[in-house]
């Protein structure tokens, strides 16, 4: 699933828009909805790590576990880097 398909799915964008925002047509809303995508993986990772995690461990230590672990979860944790790189 791509990030056209997920911003349409999740009433975020219509199709056009979500193009736009592929090809940065329009930066501010570009940005915002980048800013969406990594504060919901964000949020997500946060989620899944505190019904999993030991309370002694933080969360980047929890993380490096889950991408030895989960092919998933490494996944989800480069396209959380990639979105990170996007806005900076």
């Amino acid at each position: 699933m791509g990030g056209q398909e997920l911003w349409c799915r999740q009433g975020f964008a219509i199709s056009g828009t979500a193009d736009s925002f592929l090809k940065a047509v329009h930066v501010a809303r570009t940005r915002q909805a980048h800013q969406v995508t990594v504060s919901s993986l964000y949020l997500l990772l946060q989620k899944a790590f505190s019904q999993e995690a030991d309370e002694e461990q933080d969360l980047e230590d929890g993380c490096a576990e889950h991408v030895q672990a989960s092919p998933q979860f490494h996944f989800w944790w480069i396209i959380l880097h990639l979105e990170l790189t996007d806005l900076i």
